[in-house]
């Protein structure tokens, strides 16, 4: 008795996420088998149809998303559909008669006229249907079952789209009769009582036909992308196959396996960790880990940068050694705040800083002078400043807290710091920066939200100042002013300054036009291009699904806007370039029903209040430019 098994099969793949595949796939070939064994051989083959679906585990929870080589095993269901045929005749249509010499021959062996019978040859033609024959009485048997497949192989990445694959598989049925043997069979043909199972090995290539679906015309929420193009939103779309649709995604383009959450957004930071598995907690900024060799040396360059007498910074070391959420610290020194208003002085003093910061902690403005890893670094930065002139404190920030001094432990490394810092006497140079504008009434923030290192100063001559960059040089400042006139702030220019005072851009080395007013002190300045100003119809804002009524009255209205804020999708329709259209189209909105529409601004791309809008629409150009 022997048989074989020639298969062929197609599949699809789909990744259900990182680690699971679901495969649905088509099986069709043969089983031939020589029964040999009985007294009379038969010669049969049993034709195979299949289809199923299968899912695939990867083990991605135990290996290096870097493998090359992807082992898996899988388990699934598929429909099998067979039918026995047997080769029992000649292509002259006589029985197959096998005699003792090992002829074939058209007569029985044993039979009276054996003398006349003849050779004749298997011509290969499997012609006789078994069910029909009914050699074992079985009648007319299903010839349909089904099977449970599961497998184990593995994947060998060629190119990034090319994989190849090497399996095998089991599939376990619910008939005995895919190869026409069971328990009941005749004679030498009788089998066990086990159901049939098919062992199949594979040898394939895999090719990731990485299919985009073609846009469709249809109707929907526009909005913005951040690359500024114009996107249609409906119901159905999954853009970044998050399984979030697109109307309610708010975190467009989630990397590939992501966890998210029901709005879309990534639930954790793992996805964009260059080494999820790092071995510990020291990493760089791409979460790939940081060895020991490096950590030490830091320590050591540290540690005799100073002459340290005590063992307060080894204390310190020694704790973030245990601790990893002192490495979410960072440490800076303040030298001021707003109240209600600085002096043109205080001003000055301020951005003659390099590394100034600010930020608002309380619905108060605080301005910071470097940000450090560590405590002795802000330590050290807080004695330059008082050689300076500058009186500040250390002060720790960690994410969500507010921002706390920490007097009592700087003040034991001020000793110890103070005496081998006396004789030095750090300058800053000349300091350059950009001021996009002096205005009256204070701006909302996001109308700068393009704008680089922003430090914003409200003085006590009622004017807020907006401040962009930190340079060393004339050229880089007037590198990034161009930007900055290109983005629409007609009436940035560039200041000066130098230990602790603002200077004239002539005192800093620069060549000033004859009529430029090259002034140390700020005067009024609102000058933006008016043409970025514009105006909207703010629609509502939801923090669930859009109720279809409502849904119905934004479509009606076309050209519809979202975006995300915090309390939840903003939308908005975007409609006019003056405060009269903008209120004419503010009618025609409340007229269909959307009774809590009102008039926001937009600058540059950004939403900004009506008053803001105003303010930017109606600046006017100043002679202060340089």
């Amino acid at each position: 008795f022997s048989s074989l098994l020639m298969l062929n099969a197609l599949s699809i793949s789909n990744e259900l996420n990182s680690f699971l595949t679901l495969d649905v796939f088509t099986t069709f070939g043969r089983i031939q088998v020589a029964d040999l064994s009985n007294d009379q051989p038969l010669l049969y083959q049993s034709l195979i149809r299949s289809g199923g679906a299968r899912i695939q585990y990867n083990f991605d929870h135990f290996l290096s998303s870097q493998r090359g080589i992807e082992p898996y095993i899988s388990i699934g269901f598929q429909g099998i559909e067979f039918l026995n045929k047997a080769d029992m005749r000649d292509a002259n249509g006589d029985l197959y008669h096998y005699w003792s010499d090992g002829t074939v021959r058209n007569i029985a062996e044993n039979s009276v006229d054996a003398d006349q019978s003849m050779l004749t040859q298997i011509d290969g033609v499997y012609e006789t249907d078994l069910r029909e024959a009914n050699l074992d009485g079985f009648g007319r048997y299903s010839e349909r079952t089904f099977g449970i497949p599961v497998g184990i192989g593995a994947q060998f990445l060629m190119t990034k789209r090319v994989k190849a694959h090497f399996g095998a598989s089991m599939v376990f049925t619910t008939s005995d009769l895919l190869d026409g043997r069971t328990a009941d069979s005749q004679g030498s043909r009788k089998g066990n009582a086990r159901n049939d199972r098919l062992f199949m090995a594979s040898v394939g290539i895999n090719y990731d036909l990485n299919i985009t679906p073609k846009a469709r015309p249809q109707q929907g929420i526009q909005y913005l992308d951040e690359n500024g193009m114009l996107v249609t939103a409906n119901t159905s779309d999954d853009s970044d196959g998050d399984g979030v649709d697109d109307f309610q995604d708010r975190c467009a383009g989630t990397p590939a396996g992501a966890t998210v959450d029901e709005f879309g957004c990534p639930v954790y930071a793992d996805c964009y960790d260059e080494e999820p598995d790092s071995p510990h907690t020291y990493v760089d900024k791409h979460g790939v880990a940081l060895d020991d060799d490096y950590v030490y040396e830091r320590f050591l360059m540290w540690n005799d940068s100073i002459p340290w007498e005590t063992e307060v910074w080894k204390e310190d070391f020694a704790k973030k050694e245990s601790d990893p959420t002192h490495w979410s610290n960072t440490y800076s020194v303040q030298v001021g705040a707003e109240s209600e208003g600085l002096s043109q002085a205080q001003i000055n003093a301020i951005l003659s800083l390099n590394d100034i910061t600010s930020i608002e902690e309380n619905g108060e403005r605080i301005y910071l002078a470097g940000q450090f890893e560590n405590l002795p670094e802000a330590v050290e930065r807080k004695l330059e400043l008082e050689i300076e002139g500058f009186e500040g404190a250390v002060v720790k920030q960690s994410p969500d807290q507010p921002v706390t001094t920490v007097t009592e432990e700087a003040r034991a490394l001020e000793n110890e710091m103070r005496a081998s810092m006396a004789s030095a006497h750090p300058t800053e140079g000349t300091v350059f920066r950009i001021q996009l504008g002096a205005f009256r009434n204070p701006l909302s923030s996001n109308i700068f939200s393009d704008v680089e290192d922003l430090i914003i100063l409200k003085g006590e001559d009622g004017l807020t100042r907006y401040m962009s960059g930190s340079f060393k040089s004339l050229e880089s400042a007037a590198q990034v002013k161009v930007d900055l006139l290109m983005d629409g702030f007609e009436g940035a220019f560039i200041t000066a300054y130098a230990d602790g005072s603002r200077i004239t851009l002539a005192e800093a080395g620069a060549r000033v036009r004859n009529e430029a007013q090259d002034l140390t002190y700020d005067v009024e300045n609102t000058s933006v291009d008016p043409t970025l100003v514009s105006f909207r119809i703010q629609l509502g804002v939801f923090d669930d699904e859009i109720p279809t009524e409502t849904l119905d009255q934004f479509l009606a209205l076309g050209n519809v806007k979202h975006d995300k804020t915090a309390e939840g999708m903003r939308y908005y329709t975007q409609c006019c370039s003056t405060l009269m259209e903008a209120e004419e189209k503010l009618e025609e909105v409340l007229d269909i029903g959307v009774v809590d529409a009102f008039i926001i601004g937009e600058f540059n791309g950004e939403i900004i209040s009506l008053e803001d809008a105003q303010t930017l629409k109606n600046s006017e150009p100043v002679t202060t430019q340089r």
